[in-house]
C-alpha cells in the first residue's frame, strides 16, 4: 500500500490506450467537490463502466459531456471499444470508460494530500 494506493487498483485500469477524445498535455488532476465527480471516480476506481452506466452517474449530461468534465479536471479517462455479446448472441462493440494507472495515481495522490473529504 505504498502512496495511499489502494491494493489491486493498477489491474483495473487501463495503461496504454488510445484516448478517443481530443489530445491534451498530461496535467494534474486539480480534484472536485462535485458529488457526481466522486460517485464516477470511486466506481471508476472499483471498475471500468461500461458507457450506459457510466452515463446513469453522469445524468443528466450524456456519457460523453461528463467524461470531458472529468478530463477537464485533469484526467486522462481514456475511451476503450471491447466486444460485447447481445441478448441475441451477436457480438457487437461498446464502450467503456477506464481509468489510466496515471489517472489512479493522480486522484490517490489528491485523496491523501486531501484527506479523502469533499464539500
Amino acid at each position: 500500500m505504498k502512496n495511499h494506493q489502494l491494493p489491486l487498483i493498477d489491474a483495473l485500469c487501463v495503461d496504454s490506450v488510445k484516448d478517443s477524445g481530443p489530445s491534451r498535455p498530461a496535467h494534474k488532476f486539480v480534484g472536485t467537490v462535485n458529488p457526481t465527480h466522486w460517485t464516477a471516480l470511486l466506481a471508476l476506481l472499483r471498475n471500468a463502466l461500461p458507457s450506459d452506466q457510466f452515463s446513469r452517474i453522469g445524468h443528466p449530461t450524456s456519457g460523453t459531456d461528463f467524461a470531458e468534465e472529468l478530463r477537464q479536471l485533469g484526467l486522462e479517462l481514456p475511451t476503450v471499444q471491447v466486444p460485447i455479446v447481445s441478448g441475441n448472441d451477436d457480438v457487437v462493440h461498446g464502450e467503456v470508460y477506464a481509468l489510466t494507472v496515471a489517472d489512479v495515481r493522480r486522484i490517490n495522490r489528491w485523496f491523501a494530500k486531501t484527506g479523502g473529504v469533499y464539500a
